[in-house]
């Protein structure tokens, strides 16, 4: 999604520490729609990984975190 700057699946991770924060959920719900298959897997992988005992986009996401 991004080609000039931080791929947004990278941002996505960092900001996931904090959903609650203003603007990080837009963020998400917004970049979400954008990604490639390819970067929304990543995403999902390694919020699983980061968070074992779950979180909540991966939860919004479950058609994504097959």
């Amino acid at each position: 999604m991004d080609r000039h700057g931080i791929a947004s699946e990278l941002v996505l991770l960092y900001q996931s520490t904090d959903p609650g924060r203003a603007g990080y959920q837009l963020d998400y719900d917004c970049a979400l729609e954008l990604m490639s298959a390819g970067q929304s897997e990543w995403l999902m992988t390694a919020l699983k990984t980061t968070n074992p005992s779950g979180h909540q986009w991966i939860k919004q996401d479950s058609h994504l975190a097959r």
